[in-house]
């Protein structure tokens, strides 16, 4: 059974130079006054710590370049024709492995770079 969840849609900056238009989800039950939350704290990341007592974790996590729909080109300011990088990820909680949040985040390559590092066992 699927669970009802807050959307929360958002641009970042670096240095006054629009970077990055982002798509965030957790479920209602976790926190149903999210509205006021985001009002009060910024990162999502700090409101599920602080007010949910939960520890979001990276459970899975997805870079890709694309070219952008009209909805992602319009948030980013940006042309369609020039592929933007796309972060879609998943957390979970540290403790009880509960599914927190998940997201999409789009990101000029103008103004950000990427870089991605994993943490795991190594097998030779």
């Amino acid at each position: 059974m699927a669970s009802r969840g807050h959307g929360i849609w958002r641009q970042s900056s670096i240095d006054g130079l629009l970077s990055g238009w982002s798509q965030e989800w957790i479920q209602v039950d976790m926190l149903p006054e999210l509205d006021a939350a985001v009002h009060a704290v910024e990162p999502l990341d700090t409101i599920l710590r602080q007010m949910c007592g939960v520890t979001p974790v990276r459970a899975w996590c997805r870079v890709t370049s694309v070219l952008p729909d009209r909805r992602v080109t319009e948030g980013l300011e940006t042309a369609h024709n020039r592929p933007v990088w796309l972060v879609e990820s998943l957390s979970r909680d540290a403790a009880s492995k509960r599914a927190v949040m998940c997201g999409s985040t789009w990101s000029r390559p103008d103004s950000i770079r990427i870089i991605v590092e994993l943490d795991g066992p190594v097998t030779p």
